[in-house]
């Protein structure tokens, strides 16, 4: 179950083919029992089964209500719940973790506005962390770093970073060019009084839309406008032509 839920709402789907190879690999579970135990699911309506043959697809069936119920004490049938007392004898057995098992995660750790940290998903020498950190730098140089930002701002930056490339197809070096505008704009624009500088301090709305305009996000703007800088055009969002020695330049070598 939390195997279906990690490859579908964890990608922002709600059904996806999902191999058995992969379910095995996540659960440590043989490939002939996921398949048992998937058309279990199924059967109970616990999970939605879509497709035939090889292009089968899996989600999660939102309306509890469907799910077997237990009459006498009103719980999922055969899903211990919390301060149930198992028996090593009748408790289910777990098979032994191979990789990354899907029993390792704590689902906590996913609340937002829970104390328990995001996993590290992304290691120090990735790309994802270290643009994070060279944004940090930006606003640490600039006096911008927002008070309340979270302990674990690398891997939550990081894992906003990862998403415009892998869901939205952004190349790293438009990532990187767009993520470095903003703190480079300390000036106001000019005839008003709006700065990017003091005004994007977080990577964390980054493909959120902007204020006003739903079907334009953050991304979309700023890297609209660094484009155009980057080109030198002048115009009423970028600050004029950029000249060979501007620190600018930096952020598309």
């Amino acid at each position: 179950m939390w195997a279906v839920i990690r490859k579908t709402y964890g990608f922002n789907k709600t059904m996806d083919r999902i191999p058995l190879s992969q379910f095995e690999s996540v659960t440590g579970i043989p490939r002939k029992r996921c398949h048992r135990l998937l058309g279990q699911l199924v059967s109970k309506n616990v999970l939605l089964k879509g497709g035939e043959g090889r292009r089968v697809t899996y989600g999660v069936q939102k309306d509890y209500t469907r799910w077997p119920m237990s009459p006498r004490r009103g719980t999922i049938t055969g899903v211990p719940q919390i301060g149930d007392k198992v028996s090593p004898k009748k408790g289910t057995k777990v098979s032994p973790r191979r990789g990354n098992s899907i029993d390792s995660i704590d689902i906590k750790q996913y609340t937002r506005g829970s104390k328990y940290p995001l996993s590290q998903k992304f290691p120090s020498d990735s790309w994802q962390v270290q643009l994070a950190e060279e944004f940090h730098e930006q606003l640490e140089a600039n006096g911008n770093v927002p008070s309340k930002l979270s302990r674990n701002w690398r891997q939550q930056w990081a894992d906003v970073l990862d998403e415009c490339h892998r869901l939205d197809g952004k190349s790293i070096e438009v990532i990187r060019r767009t993520v470095l505008y903003p703190q480079m704009q300390v000036e106001p624009k000019p005839g008003t009084n709006f700065c990017w500088a003091d005004n994007f301090t977080t990577l964390n709305k980054l493909r959120r839309p902007l204020k006003g305009n739903k079907d334009e996000t953050y991304f979309d703007r700023l890297e609209r406008e660094s484009r155009r800088a980057m080109r030198g055009k002048k115009d009423g969002t970028a600050q004029g032509r950029v000249s060979p020695d501007d620190p600018f330049a930096y952020a598309y070598k």
